[in-house]
């Protein structure tokens, strides 16, 4: 599974546009992950969108608990049972742990 960086088509030639709007509301974007306890792929996903590794690196070291991050993760593979999507879910969260980590 590729990771994207946006979730959305980007026209050609828009792309660092949109990455400078981002990166603008970036403090305010953060203050809300703060407030609504982002998850691991929420995060993980700041760092392809926002391509501003120190700020996510800060979220990840200093805003996101460790019982909360992926390493934890049994791989009992029950998620991606019920995933509608049929996500390598498992494999993804392992990915963006060593990736998170690496910042």
């Amino acid at each position: 599974m590729e990771r994207h960086s946006f979730a959305m088509e980007i026209k050609k030639g828009k792309k660092n546009e949109y990455r400078q709007i981002l990166g603008e509301i970036w403090p305010d974007l953060t203050a809300f992950l703060d407030q609504e306890k982002v998850h691991n792929f929420s995060i993980w996903n700041c760092l392809g969108m926002f391509q501003q590794p120190e700020a996510v690196k800060k979220q990840w070291t200093e805003c996101f608990p460790d019982s909360e991050k992926a390493l934890h993760c049994v791989r009992c593979g029950k998620c991606e049972t019920v995933c509608p999507q049929k996500l390598p879910i498992r494999a993804s969260l392992a990915r963006l742990q060593e990736e998170l980590d690496a910042l």
